[in-house]
């Protein structure tokens, strides 16, 4: 899953990257209207508090992203090498008292986490009922059909899952899916890539997505569903297949 992985986020970069060029102010644009953005665009570097702090986070950050990427081969869940980074990351802030702890934890829109728990619960007693069999059905000729054809369209099956229902509790349809339907071995892949990279295609396909944008409401920057489908759709859509097939030429050369 290294390769899928890295090629996700390095995807991810060069795509944001490309889409938003015109857009992110230069130098020299910053130097012209120096005076009339100054105070709506202060200087980057004017809003790091703790600049050892700013590069320690970017060597945690790395580290976690590599973690990811070869958790598979060093055994290790994904969810251990996510909760020690951000362990890591807060007693780090609190050491150079970068942070307010309590202020975070004031701040952390918590009814948005309660949702995707109580999603957990609603999605897995709809399973328990036999309502998600559905998925089940749509994956299994899917997941039988030729590397291809079971790559992207896996990929693309639980990439609308998450984003239609949020990717905690179609994580849980998709694993019992999985377990159900004894497809190839890259099904679980590339319900990882969809899970992750398919779900930012809607607002409500990610937790995080949810939690991001409950902080930019809480800053007084509202964001629509429209201007988001507008830019989510197609960057996800970008990184998505060029994430599929890298798991595909993965799946071809070492199958």
């Amino acid at each position: 899953m290294a390769f899928p992985g890295l090629t996700a986020a390095a995807a991810t970069v060069i795509v944001c990257a490309a889409a938003f060029a015109k857009t992110v102010k230069n130098d020299e644009a910053s130097q012209a209207n120096e005076n009339d953005s100054a105070a709506e665009f202060p200087e980057p570097g004017s809003r790091i508090s703790h600049v050892m702090l700013f590069r320690l986070s970017w060597i945690i950050l790395a580290l976690i992203l590599l973690g990811y990427a070869f958790s598979e081969t060093l055994g290790i869940p994904v969810s251990v090498i996510a909760c020690a980074g951000a362990a890591v990351l807060w007693i780090a802030a609190a050491f150079f008292k970068a942070a307010n702890s309590r202020e975070l934890l004031l701040r952390t829109p918590w009814l948005i986490v309660a949702f995707a728990l109580a999603m957990n619960l609603i999605v897995y007693s709809l399973y328990v009922h036999g309502a998600t069999d559905w998925f089940g059905e749509l994956l299994e000729p899917v997941a039988h059909a030729g590397t291809a054809a079971s790559v992207f369209g896996s990929g693309l099956l639980f990439s609308l899952l998450a984003a239609c229902m949020n990717n905690l509790p179609a994580v849980l349809v998709a694993s019992l899916s999985i377990e159900h339907v004894q497809g190839s071995d890259m099904l679980p892949f590339a319900s990882l890539l969809g899970m992750s990279v398919g779900a930012k295609l809607t607002p409500i396909g990610s937790l995080a997505t949810l939690l991001w944008l409950g902080l930019l409401r809480s800053g007084g920057i509202r964001m629509t569903w429209g201007h988001y489908l507008r830019l989510g759709l197609p960057l996800t859509a970008a990184v998505l297949l060029l994430s599929l097939a890298a798991l595909w030429l993965q799946t071809v050369l070492f199958q």
